[in-house]
């Protein structure tokens, strides 16, 4: 018994140690994060392992050491590492040299230069690693991606080497010996550093599996078998396959002329041409954003400079939204970079006629001079009537400390505007908000009824945690809090409200993040002694309260969510997923992910199975903008999915994944036209009520709004109806109105419903 309250003391104060010295490396580069962990240090040590805490501690060391060593280049408005890499070239500080070579996605150079320090110097733990993944990535580049392009921006995927790149990997690299110079140096690190490095362990596996010769070649005592390996490169795939025969889904980015290469971040489609196709705009981190306009499903043309959507530089977040309710939907972009080097976040008015204008300022968003000592890290942002006055209000979601991109320049909190006819107006403070989100580092936000009282309330989620969940819209005037949402142990980083089940109540769904070593541990070692990393999906009761669905996703393999969306791949109305992994971490090498919702008996159920071994959908880079959206307008929904990450060798061809499958399964489609409610019914809930041949009833509900993360979806709601024949009634709860409205509607068709002659709620 002393022997085991001396070890349960002995972690206890290891803990404590590991807590305060994250806090010291964050409290050092960032004060917002020190905060974090200051609030949350209890729910830390009770929660997380001593081995999550030494996570926690090396990702935030990483990631602020190298994130503050980024340079504004003004002449090309980005950021780079240039600077730094001749600093340290001038000095001769090879390591470093290659150090920021690397981040830089220089990889030659990067190799050059730690061989050079290897020979000057003698070798150690950290230059032996970072060799080892510059030949890593040097082969992804090589083998993945167009000969010759290792050192240049303009990179494009080879059509038949996607499976190179994408777990299981069912193509092996041609040029093999990067991989092989990767898999001597991880051995190395292994055999004379650290045998039990789990991280170590796993990249080694993974560069055998580039080349053909995973686990026949893996050397016994590093070979990991487990239900990750086995799921990826045993017969999954097969079973998969005979269990969704006519599902199907081809990756076509090449072919389309829209696989931007870049550390991509956010994503908004939308008919901004009125034309009625669905058009796309992609951003990122390195490079000028780009705008994709449908030519009907069979082509798409690159207007971003006639648009004038290439002047933002440095895209974040993007989301989609008719601000001014004139009809043509408008633009919201964070960016790192752009004409102020503080960055900020950008208004773009759709001009109606192929263009977009900056009215950051002129409505309201932004002070002339607000920026000067002060930068904006914008993360996301919601868009809702909170009002119910008929015009989308706005809240943007802030990390609030100090922004890593530009030298520790202060950063603004979240806020809250309203808007009144296009002009908006902080309500923060007025709405109750102002000190729920003082020193929050906010990530995730959502609007949504949830009681159905009418008003929309508010969602929110960031790396802080152990903040309330969900706030309450008190008659449009103000929001409170609910404790209604438990975040547990857990980091949420995205929030979304759906109405998983079909039950007619709003449910919640929120993702994780987490360090990547962390993430290595409990998914492909099978780890399971601490959840870690889950995506959870909060199901509403019949009392209003939340209650988490498991299994929903906690039958397969914990996830480190950077991105996710949904929509309905098979158009049988059970919601399918798709997140992007990822993290700041290079080696951050694990598999994007796509989950197919399950139904009972015709009715979706809310859980779901994972299908990643098939289609090359699990891509290894790392993923952020993701939409599901019908782009050939052929009844089935396909996805365009942004990958990159933090740096500027994170960059990667975007995924355009169109779907090809050959089911008969019935779906509709919705377009909302407000007149009293805003003009494209945001925030309105839909139920679709349908027969099949036996008279059965299939019931769908639907909350119209732009999804969730980085990916922005259109305000058309596309809802599967299984093996419906008939649509017996739509029903639409408009935002400003008391009583729902009901229409007749053509199923396996585009139907636009107009809300005309409606009374506006009265507070």
């Amino acid at each position: 018994m002393k022997i085991l309250k001396k070890l349960i003391a002995f972690t206890i104060i290891i803990g404590v140690v590991l807590s305060s010295l994250a806090s010291y490396i964050a409290y050092t580069y960032d004060p917002g994060f020190f905060r974090f962990l200051f609030k949350a240090s209890p729910r830390i040590i009770k929660h997380y392992t001593v081995s999550q805490l030494i996570d926690y501690y090396n990702v935030v060391k990483f990631y602020y050491k190298t994130g503050k060593s980024l340079n504004y280049d003004y002449n090309k408005s980005i950021l780079t590492f240039d600077n730094v890499i001749a600093d340290s070239v001038e000095k001769k500080d090879y390591y470093n040299a290659g150090y920021f070579a690397f981040h830089q996605g220089k990889f030659e150079q990067a190799i050059s230069y730690l061989n050079k320090f290897n020979q000057e110097h003698s070798e150690n733990e950290n230059s032996i690693f970072w060799l080892a993944l510059s030949y890593m990535k040097l082969a992804e580049l090589n083998n993945c991606l167009n000969p010759g392009t290792t050192e240049k921006k303009a990179v494009v995927m080879q059509m038949d080497q996607m499976p190179m790149c994408s777990l299981p990997l069912t193509m092996i690299h041609n040029d093999k010996s990067y991989s092989k110079s990767a898999i001597e140096l991880f051995l190395k690190l292994l055999d004379n550093y650290d045998s039990k490095n789990k991280r170590y362990i796993w990249l080694l596996n993974f560069s055998y599996m580039t080349i053909g010769q995973f686990p026949e070649q893996v050397p016994s005592k590093y070979l990991i078998k487990s239900k990750f390996t086995d799921f990826f490169y045993g017969d999954s795939q097969i079973q998969l396959k005979n269990k969704y025969p006519n599902l199907s889904l081809i990756e076509k980015a090449k072919n389309f002329g829209i696989d931007k290469f870049d550390a991509g971040k956010g994503v908004a489609i939308e008919d901004f041409d009125r034309d009625g196709d669905l058009d796309i705009i992609t951003g990122g981190f390195y490079v000028s954003t780009h705008y994709y306009e449908n030519q009907n499903g069979t082509a798409f043309i690159d207007k971003s400079k006639s648009s004038n959507i290439s002047k933002i530089k440095g895209a974040h977040l993007i989301t989609a939204a008719d601000y001014n309710n004139d009809g043509w939907v408008d633009l919201f972009i964070s960016h790192v970079t752009g004409t102020n080097p503080n960055g900020g976040f950008a208004l773009l008015e759709n001009q109606q006629n192929g263009t977009f204008k900056n009215v950051t300022i002129s409505s309201g968003l932004l002070s002339k001079d607000s920026l000067i000592n002060n930068s904006t890290w914008t993360w996301n942002s919601a868009w809702g009537d909170i009002d119910l006055d008929g015009d989308l209000d706005l809240f943007i979601c802030n990390y609030q400390g100090y922004n890593i991109y530009h030298h520790g320049v202060p950063t603004y909190p979240s806020y809250l505007y309203r808007n009144d006819n296009g002009k908006f107006t902080d309500v923060t403070e007025a709405y109750g908000l102002k000190e729920v989100l003082k020193n929050e580092c906010l990530t995730g936000a959502a609007f949504g009824d949830y009681n159905d009282d009418g008003y929309p309330d508010l969602a929110i989620a960031g790396t802080t945690g152990g903040f309330n969940l969900l706030y309450k819209n008190i008659n449009g005037e103000k929001f409170s809090s609910t404790n209604l949402i438990n975040t547990k142990n857990e980091i949420p980083f995205m929030v979304s409200f759906l109405d998983a089940n079909h039950d007619g109540k709003l449910d919640i769904f929120y993702a994780n993040i987490g360090p990547a070593d962390s993430a290595i541990k409990y998914a492909a070692f099978d780890n399971m002694e601490k959840k870690f990393g889950f995506n959870r999906l909060l199901i509403q009761t019949d009392d209003g309260n939340f209650e988490e669905m498991n299994p929903a996703f906690q039958t397969d393999f914990p996830i480190a969510t950077m991105s996710n969306n949904f929509g309905d791949l098979n158009n049988d109305g059970a919601f399918d997923y798709y997140f992007g992994t990822g993290g700041p971490e290079p080696w951050f090498i694990m598999p994007n992910m796509l989950f197919i919702g399950k139904l009972d008996n015709g009715q979706p159920t809310g859980q779901v199975e994972n299908i990643t071994p098939l289609f090359g959908v699990g891509n290894i880079q790392k993923g952020h903008g993701i939409v599901f959206f019908d782009f050939d307008n052929d009844g089935d929904q396909d996805i365009y999915s942004s990958l990159g990450g933090a740096w500027p060798s994170d960059a990667w061809p975007n995924q355009f994944f169109v779907n090809e499958s050959k089911n008969n399964n019935s779906w509709v489609k919705i377009r909302l036209q407000g007149s009293k409610s805003n003009y494209y019914g945001l925030g309105a809930k839909i139920k679709v009520t349908a027969i099949n041949k036996g008279g059965e009833k299939r019931i769908r509900h639907y909350l119209m709004d732009n999804k969730s993360g980085f990916g922005s979806s259109p305000y058309l709601a596309h809802i599967g109806l299984y093996d419906s024949v008939e649509i017996t009634d739509i029903e639409v709860r408009w935002p400003c109105t008391k009583k729902p409205q009901h229409y007749n509607g053509n199923i396996k068709a585009l139907n636009l419903l107009k809300e005309e002659n409606l009374s506006i709620v009265q507070k």
